[in-house]
């Protein structure tokens, strides 16, 4: 399958907006934030999409939210230079 995706930095955190094939849409924020001497990720996500694909949607997104904080993390490991960083999901 092929996503396009974008990405925002805004004074609140980075948004990222991503088309799938479909109609299939999400729109994902990220906060990062200071805690305890490293970095806590706040992660929201909405996904827009057709009834008919909606429930096979639901069942597939939390591998792949958890593969997008996973990729979201390790970038933000290398810019931080070994802080310590963890997320905090709200799906």
């Amino acid at each position: 399958m092929v996503y396009e995706s974008g990405y925002e930095n805004t004074p609140t955190g980075m948004v990222t907006i991503t088309h799938a094939p479909l109609g299939v849409s999400s729109v994902t924020t990220w906060i990062v934030k200071e805690k305890n001497g490293g970095l806590l990720v706040e992660m929201t996500g909405k996904v827009q999409s057709n009834t008919v694909l909606m429930q096979f949607i639901k069942r597939m997104l939390p591998a792949d939210y958890q593969e997008l904080a996973d990729r979201f993390l390790e970038a933000l490991k290398k810019d931080v230079d070994g802080e310590a960083v963890s997320v905090m999901e709200k799906v």
